[in-house]
């Protein structure tokens, strides 16, 4: 049986140095990690060299692995020329341990573009036959397609593919400890956001060059679980091309402690 994903397309931006941004529901990930780390509340200025950076990134992968749930809450703008898309997805999360796939979600996403404002909620309850319930307000009528047994969920950003990327990292960022939080931070002009994270953000260039482009990356792991509480990316052009400024902001809360039963079919 040929495999289908069930995914949202969200945001997409068109310039002559075409961007595409963000979507949603869809596929297998990677699981990683469940570790500790010490706990200290000062903050910690101090250099660490690449080799600490990857061992502390190994100790991140490694304690992802026994993650199954999260809260996620996505902030997208991209301003093409003067005109500005932004967009907010927030949602529930949840994923079986044993196949890697998202199992279970709730998704709502509220975008604007010139003026005019947009509404998108899904609910993927699982089951055998993979339902998924959406509707196009905030009290409209739900639609409800039977995907079958062969569908996966797929969301994007991925939390799971955002940490495989970063994990090829620790020869590109610094990092500092603030609180109860290691901040990273982007050092390497040479670094392939797009290559890594691309994708998930569903970001393609043509027209000009990362090269061209002003690149920005912060990444916040909690001290204790080492989970990602934090993903921001910014890329900007301003040239003979024309303008972009794309900014994501990708926050990650309730670890798992999303329960199965919240997850419910419509009524």
């Amino acid at each position: 049986m040929k495999i289908q994903k069930i995914t949202f397309m969200a945001l997409t931006a068109l310039l002559t140095l075409s961007l595409g941004a963000c979507s949603l529901i869809g596929q297998k990930h990677s699981q990683k990690n469940q570790g500790g780390t010490e706990n200290s509340s000062r903050e910690s200025q101090k250099n660490t060299s690449s080799d600490d950076i990857e061992e502390l990134l190994d100790k991140a992968e490694t304690a992802n692995e026994d993650l199954t749930s999260m809260k996620m809450k996505v902030k997208l703008s991209i301003t093409v020329d003067g005109s500005n898309k932004t967009q907010t997805m927030r949602g529930d999360l949840l994923y079986d341990k044993s196949t890697d796939e998202l199992a279970k979600g709730h998704l709502v996403i509220d975008g604007k573009e010139s003026g005019q404002e947009s509404y998108q909620e899904a609910i993927m309850p699982g089951g055998e036959n993979k339902l998924l319930y959406t509707r196009s307000s905030k009290n409209g009528t739900w639609s409800k397609q039977e995907m079958g047994s062969g569908a996966d969920y797929y969301v994007q950003p991925d939390y799971f593919k955002l940490m495989d990327g970063f994990y090829q990292m620790a020869d590109d960022v610094t990092v500092k400890e603030s609180g109860d939080e290691y901040i990273f931070k982007l050092s390497s002009k040479n670094a392939d956001l797009l290559g890594l994270f691309g994708e998930e953000f569903k970001l393609e260039l043509t027209g000009v060059t990362q090269a061209d482009m002003d690149k920005t990356l912060e990444v916040h792991l909690d001290k204790k679980t080492l989970f990602l509480k934090d993903f921001k990316l910014g890329l900007s052009y301003k040239g003979e091309e024309g303008s972009l400024d794309v900014q994501t902001d990708t926050q990650y809360s309730d670890w798992n402690k999303v329960e199965e039963d919240e997850f419910k079919a419509p009524q």
